[in-house]
């Protein structure tokens, strides 16, 4: 391969320099990816449909620059009716195009599908910004099925300055993991103190009809029928109005939190359930607010109950849930 150096005047033609020799020269010292402005900057998010937008922002690739000051639209094909596919969103690095552009690789239906790989090759350099999940017969994407790749240095990067590019494939790698711990572990407390509810409950529920049961019983002598009977409606009544809202029968609302935070509200108040961390003993807990309407038939109240799950096996007991209880 000859031997280059530049720049240096010209003398009658005989120093031309090509773009190709400046990319070459900048790429040197300034690593691939996105520049990072703000933490949204070339980030890809839902929008409508089966569209998503990209962020204003700015990259390096392959010694070139990419300047996006504006929101950009893009669209992806229309999911397929029986099988899935992921779809890539790259910045491409055209040689034969002259261009540097975001553009849309579609992927392959598969029913465990993987993205398509990037190209990196004589004619295009790409990186990636995002991978989108298509499910079978999806209409449109929400957020959950973007998985954002601007920190995984394999596929893209942060560039933080000249010379190094940030290695930030370790972190993303290890908050990947640590969401999917997190995840599950959530899911398996809530499976857990939602067993634990409805257990408790269809106890009590029996024992209260039992109570109900033996107490009509023991007055049926000395109530006339018609009297007798409409005490039992009534009880009834109470019983099935417990068991629908229990069950979820009654009319309510439901609302889960970005914060991970759920909601429900009925006419009798609102109950409020929150997943937290013991501060003093780092023990996992779910904290349960009931306020009561004013309307309701206990009055205007504040209950707290508190579920602390204890991960300290002894020789008889594999775990511990203490519950903890107040009334303003």
């Amino acid at each position: 391969m000859a031997q280059k150096c530049f720049p240096f005047n010209s003398d009658s033609g005989d120093r031309v320099y090509k773009a190709e020799d400046f990319r070459a020269y900048f790429a040197q010292f300034i690593g691939n990816g996105v520049f990072y402005a703000n933490s949204n900057a070339l980030k890809v998010v839902e929008s409508s449909g089966m569209s998503v937008n990209v962020n204003a922002g700015a990259g390096w690739i392959a010694g070139a620059g990419y300047i996006n000051d504006s929101v950009l639209q893009l669209t992806l094909a229309n999911a397929d009716g029986a099988l899935n596919r992921i779809d890539r969103v790259v910045l491409r690095c055209s040689y034969t195009e002259r261009d540097v552009y975001v553009a849309v690789k579609q992927g392959s239906l598969s029913a465990q599908p993987t993205a398509p790989a990037l190209t990196r090759n004589a004619d295009n350099y790409e990186l990636a910004l995002a991978d989108i999940y298509v499910a079978a017969g999806a209409t449109s994407i929400t957020q959950q099925d973007i998985t954002d790749q601007r920190l995984n240095t394999t596929l893209c990067g942060i560039v933080t300055g000249l010379i190094e590019q940030a290695d930030t494939t370790d972190i993303f790698n290890q908050f990947e993991s640590y969401l999917t711990q997190f995840k599950a572990q959530y899911i398996a407390d809530i499976e857990e103190w939602t067993s634990t509810q409805e257990s408790a409950f269809t106890s009590w529920s029996t024992q209260q009809q039992q109570d109900f049961t033996d107490w009509v019983d023991t007055i049926r002598d000395i109530l006339d029928e018609a009297t007798a009977g409409h005490l039992q409606l009534e009880i009834e009544a109470a019983v099935k109005d417990t068991f629908e809202r229990f069950y979820g029968m009654a009319e309510q609302q439901t609302d889960i939190k970005t914060n991970g935070q759920i909601v429900v509200t009925n006419d009798d108040g609102t109950l409020t359930v929150t997943k937290g961390v013991d501060a003093e003993t780092g023990y996992k807990t779910i904290t349960e607010v009931l306020e009561t309407a004013a309307t309701s038939s206990q009055g205007a109240h504040t209950y707290t109950k508190v579920t602390t799950f204890i991960p300290e096996p002894t020789a008889t007991v594999k775990k511990r849930i203490r519950e903890e209880y107040s009334i303003a």
